[in-house]
This record gives structure tokens, sequence and C-alpha cells, in this order.
């Protein structure tokens, strides 16, 4: 296999290997489905690892009534996928099992914190000159009196500055001048005091590359692209909520992931992995990251949109890292191990 051996892949197998899942409470907005997905993906991937010859895998859904009972556990690895609104469950989870002697895999809540803050995530790869689009940070409706806003260039696409799985992004959410964004930003927060990121919009490609570690050197598998298929009723390629989470519907039939980009030169693609080398090192990631870029074909700069640290393990064809992981030859189970593998070497482990 490729990446890690197959005397080393059966010893893994072997290992006690303890998922937690989880989102410690249900959130009464849109990102009820991406909690829900949390708990298919878990199970779908127990059920591959079994299948695949993992004869010691356990499964425990953590909520805040039954956090506590991590503490008695004892498995030779945890597989953190636990998640919730802004992250704050992950962190307490975080900081439950950093305590135990268990190795665990992915980052650490420390650098959630900032990965999930895409204010404080642009303005750390703007400080190290890594490219991002413009931005703009509203914290209130103030704000737009600012100068500053005014030199950024349109469109603009508004974002939730702490969000995750494409909540709070439509088509309506990339205006075109200064009076368009006024009235838009009123709407949101009318409804909500929530802080606002504003972004340039970057025409271009998709692309979501995936690092890993492997004997503490970082690799990669083939990029995936988000290829925007011609629509007449989409205004703007955008990754929105609809295109991501409602499933058999033509916004999200629309939009598939492929692996490797096609016409991709080379050069563009050891670019886009030197950057992103750079911001692994940068954010001390572990284990694994996908990073989300618009790319610009004419001008050859991989604008970084954000960071995913701990991204899901998502079973799905149309999900960019495991549209990755086929594309390597391999299946999730396979590169779960991967991961474990990392993890294991991370803290002195040896297979």
């Amino acid at each position: 296999m490729r990446y890690l051996d197959k005397k080393t892949y059966e010893k893994i197998k072997r290992k006690n290997i303890c998922f937690l899942t989880g989102t410690g409470e249900k959130a009464e907005t849109q990102q009820d489905l991406s909690d829900e997905e949390t708990f298919i993906t878990s199970r779908a991937l127990l059920e591959l690892m079994i299948k695949e010859g993992f004869n010691d895998v356990d499964y425990l859904t953590l909520t805040r009534e039954n956090l506590a009972t991590v503490k008695h556990l004892k498995p030779d690895i945890f597989l953190n996928l636990t998640e919730g609104p802004g992250f704050d469950f992950f962190r307490e989870v975080d900081e439950i099992i950093s305590k135990l002697p268990v190795p665990v895999t992915g980052s650490q809540a420390s650098t959630s914190v900032i990965t999930t803050n895409k204010f404080a995530t642009k303005k750390i790869l703007q400080k190290n000159k890594i490219p991002t689009p413009g931005f703009f940070l509203i914290e209130n409706i103030k704000d737009l009196s600012q100068e500053e806003i005014t030199t950024l260039k349109f469109p603009v696409i508004v974002k939730p500055v702490f969000s995750d799985g494409s909540e709070g992004i439509h088509q309506t959410s990339v205006v075109e001048d200064f009076g368009q964004l006024k009235t838009l930003v009123a709407q949101i927060f009318e409804q909500t005091q929530e802080k606002i990121l504003v972004e340039e919009y970057i025409a271009g490609r998709e692309f979501s590359p995936t690092a890993f570690t492997v004997d503490g050197k970082i690799n990669f598998l083939p990029i995936a692209e988000l290829v925007y298929l011609p629509r007449k009723d989409r205004k703007w390629d955008i990754y929105t909520y609809e295109a991501k989470w409602l499933y058999n519907q033509e916004e999200y039939l629309s939009i598939p992931s492929i692996a490797p980009p096609e016409n991709l030169d080379k050069k563009d693609q050891e670019k886009i992995e030197n950057y992103c080398r750079r911001i692994f090192e940068i954010f001390t990631l572990k284990d694994y990251a996908r990073f989300d870029i618009r790319f610009d074909e004419k001008n050859h700069i991989p604008y970084f949109l954000e960071i995913n640290d701990n991204p899901s393990l998502e079973i799905d064809p149309k999900y960019s890292l495991c549209v990755s992981v086929e594309a390597a030859g391999l299946n999730l189970a396979q590169f779960t191990a991967i991961i474990i593998k990392s993890a294991f070497n991370r803290n002195g482990i040896k297979l």
C-alpha cells in the first residue's frame, strides 16, 4: 500500500481504536444537517474499517452529559471526530483527552480555535505573505462607515466569521457594490449579532488539497477540484449551503469533485503544495489537513480561503477528501490508518 507498508497496516488493524464523535448538543440553525452528518460519517467509516479487518474498534457518541466517561477509557488511540457549533464541544473534549496517556489523532483545540475563526486565520496568512483575498471584519453596523472597507474590490462575498459546512453561504452572499453590501449587512445584523467577514470574490477554479504526514514529512493526496457545471440560475460559482447539503437537488448535483484536476500546470501544483507546507507548519497542524483555495489562472495565484484541521473523514463520492483518497489508490479506512500511524509516531510509539 502506498504510504504504509503491509506489516504496519496489519499491526494498526489489531490496535484498540476508539472513535469519538458528537457535537455536544443540537443546534437550532442550518448547522443541523452538518451536525447530523458527523454521526453518519463516523458510522460509515467504522463499518468500512470493520470490513477491512480492524478487529478492535469502539464507537462512542459523546454528549456533555456523558463526557466524563472518556476519562475511564483506555484504548490504544482516540480518533477524534467530535465537532459542534463554533467547535466549542471539540475544545471541551480536547481538554479532557489531551491529559490522558492515550495518543489522539489530528490537531489540538488550540489550533482549531484559530482555524475556525475565518478572520484570525486570514490575518495569520496575510502576516506570513500567503495569498488570501482582501478582507474586512464587521462587528457592528457602524463598521461600514470606516474608510478601509472601500479599499476592497467588488464583488465581495459576505460570510459568518465562525461557521463551517458552508453555513450562511448562499447565492445572495455575493454583492456587487457598496449599496448592496450595506443592505445585506443590515439584514444579517437584524437576524443575528454574529461577526461578519467581507472578502473579495475571486473568480477562478476551486481546489482542495489534502496534506498529511508520513514519518514526520508532509505528503499530499491528489488535489481535488470542485467543478461548477454551467447552470442558468447560478450567478456566482460558490459552494453554498444548498450545494453542500441538499442531496439529490440540482444545485448539489451540479458541483461534482474530481481528482486530480485537469490541465493544472506542474509548477502551479508545486506552488500550491509549497504554500500548504508552510501553512501546515505555521498553524502547527497535526497528521492531516485540508485547504480551500481559489486559483487565479491568469496570474497563477492560489488564494487561500480556509484551513480545515481535522477535516471530516466522510465516505461520499462528492466530498473532496474522499475523492482525493480514492485518486491515490486508497480507501478511507487505509487513509485513516495512515493518520493513526502519524499520531503514534508523534507520541514516540513505534509500530
